[in-house]
């Protein structure tokens, strides 16, 4: 796993939280909620940003708002539209409805309108879309009982309700991430509130009539998952803290991204995220020219406003890291030292340095995988605007990272 870049696309005072992330006709959209506190706020409205440069710079596109706390935006497409998708939560009553807006062009939507169908006091979670059909894992809510029911809907507007997945009132299931790679295989990861919190990570073969479930040994909720060459991926709200001491120390989590092999979860990165557990809730979004390649957005209050006067840790902003998985990473790895400067002309030492220490840390990281430990390197994402670069190169300077964009991050891992 290689992380090219991680950037923070909102910084407005706002409580913005609970994303998704899809890439449509060429572009990455991101939809998230913004409102004035976590929960509970009927002022909240899903915002749709979208970017043509991979993440750089962004647009507002959409702007959603149901009768109530709108919140846990979702994008997916079939190929022709895009689907943002949401939850409009009863403040007064806490029963609400799922429901979404549709564009085919990423400029011109439709009004934001409820679901139809028999899925009452179901909430439709990240749906997704198969070979002509739509389906979802739904959970129930509000929470006076719990359970997860498959879904499916012709057109993503009218949804039945076709079968019970996990009923178990011991199991405590809710949020379900569903992915449903070409070959029909689907990959869930479904949260579980009982006990631990520790998910289920689910398996099913099209046309997904029953399913293969295993609990993890890590405790994570926002539940998030995805497959790379056959290696799944998870993902959530991540808390490290033993439970031994638990009722000790302050609640702390963190967005971190874990391996799963043969049901063992191996931690492999820790996004800018925590201590405070306001964070999470990742969309992930498979780049379009490379499966090797994720846009993975999710919510952080890791950097602090630049006005001293706004809490940190209750005004959170939305965060899209530009991620590789898989072995052919360091080759598709464009906008590294590698890429830029191993054969530019009057390079040497600098660029030959820079590509060895990344080629170094690549094979550390292959060879310590499955034990644990996780070997990174932090690069700018692109050549630095600085005076390695001559005078006279042919290179616009417009186009180039700041040299101040390490310093945030570098601050952080100290």
């Amino acid at each position: 796993m290689k992380v090219l870049s991680t950037r923070r696309i909102t910084n407005d005072r706002q409580h913005n939280a609970f994303t998704g992330a899809c890439w449509f006709k060429g572009d990455l959209f991101v939809g998230y909620r913004q409102a004035d506190i976590h929960h509970h706020d009927k002022g909240s409205r899903i915002i749709v940003q979208r970017s043509r440069d991979a993440g750089v710079t962004w647009d507002t596109v959409a702007v959603l708002r149901g009768h109530g706390d709108t919140r846990d935006a979702h994008l997916y497409t079939d190929g022709c539209r895009l689907y943002c998708t949401c939850y409009v939560e009863r403040v007064a009553n806490s029963v609400g409805f799922s429901g979404c807006a549709v564009t085919e062009d990423g400029d011109h939507w439709t009004p934001f309108e409820p679901y139809e169908g028999n899925y009452d006091n179901y909430v439709l979670w990240r749906p997704t879309w198969y070979r002509g059909r739509h389906y979802c894992a739904g959970y129930y809510y509000p929470h006076d009982r719990f359970g997860v029911h498959w879904f499916e809907s012709e057109d993503g507007h009218h949804w039945v309700d076709v079968r019970p997945i996990n009923d178990a009132p011991e199991d405590m299931a809710n949020e379900c991430y569903l992915e449903i790679l070409p070959d029909g295989t689907a990959t869930m990861l479904m949260r579980c509130e009982s006990g631990l919190k520790k998910p289920k990570l689910c398996f099913s073969q099209f046309p997904f009539e029953a399913w293969d479930m295993q609990q993890l040994d890590v405790r994570i909720t926002g539940p998030a998952c995805w497959t790379v060459d056959g290696q799944v991926y998870i993902s959530g709200r991540w808390d490290p803290v033993d439970i031994r001491i638990h009722a000790q120390e302050d609640h702390a989590a963190h967005t971190g991204i874990f391996r799963v092999i043969d049901g063992e979860c191996f931690l492999i990165c820790v996004l800018p995220s925590g201590p405070h557990p306001d964070n999470s809730y990742m969309g992930v979004a498979r780049r379009q020219d490379n499966s090797h390649r994720f846009s993975l957005s999710f919510y952080s209050n890791a950097i602090a406003n630049e006005d001293p006067l706004i809490d940190q840790w209750t005004k959170p902003d939305i965060y899209v890291a530009d991620v590789l998985f898989g072995a052919d990473f360091i080759i598709a790895a464009e906008g590294t030292k590698f890429a830029f400067e191993m054969y530019r002309g009057g390079g040497a030492p600098y660029g030959p340095s820079k590509a060895a220490h990344e080629a170094l840390i690549a094979m550390a990281s292959r060879e310590l995988e499955g034990t644990g430990v996780t070997a990174n390197v932090l690069v700018p994402g692109g050549m630095s605007n600085t005076n390695m670069i001559p005078g006279d190169a042919q290179y616009d300077r417009a186009n180039m990272v700041r040299a101040d964009v390490m310093q945030k991050p570098v601050v952080w891992l100290g």
